[in-house]
């Protein structure tokens, strides 16, 4: 199965998008979901400081919201692959 066939599968509906800025140090996150029936969530966050770093993730919930899957790929300095 594709990537892209799997992410049509998690995301069956239009998924909204949130993008917010951190107001602690410079960064931000971008996260799409569909909160339709429990929670697909596939995210990236990033920062720069006190590291620059770099995270993306997927969140998977039932529909009466316990946790089904989660992922996540850091990726910076501070000992992340990268």
């Amino acid at each position: 199965m594709s990537a892209r066939s799997r992410n049509v599968r998690l995301m069956p509906t239009m998924p909204k998008s949130i993008f917010w800025s951190r107001t602690d140090t410079a960064g931000s996150e971008h996260v799409l979901l569909d909160d339709g029936s429990g929670l697909a969530a596939r995210g990236t966050m990033l920062a720069v400081d006190p590291i620059p770093w770099t995270a993306r993730y997927q969140l998977t919930t039932a529909p009466d919201w316990s946790t089904r899957g989660w992922r996540s790929r850091p990726r910076g300095r501070a000992g992340c692959a990268g």
